[in-house]
């Protein structure tokens, strides 16, 4: 790949506009987050992504899991909601 400046810079432009990190006690006591949501990066420890958490997030787009399964996050609704990429 050749260096191209104004990509890098693009790049690193979408990593200077991350929200604030939220845990299920700051989105509990901020109700208004998931409606504004369009993107999740998780991991371990998350927590389940059921009916009622993805009907307060209807702007949820992508979530991107790191984790070695997500049996736990990715709940029936969750699976109705989304196309899996591998």
């Amino acid at each position: 790949m050749q260096n191209d400046p104004e990509r890098a810079h693009r790049a690193f432009q979408c990593f200077m506009n991350l929200p604030t990190p939220q845990t299920a006690d700051s989105v509990a006591r901020n109700p208004h987050v998931p409606a504004e949501t369009e993107r999740i990066l998780s991991g371990w420890g998350a927590s389940a992504m059921d009916a009622a958490f993805l009907e307060a997030a209807p702007n949820l787009r992508v979530v991107l899991y790191g984790a070695g399964s997500i049996r736990h996050v990715a709940t029936p609704a969750l699976w109705d909601l989304v196309a899996l990429m591998a």
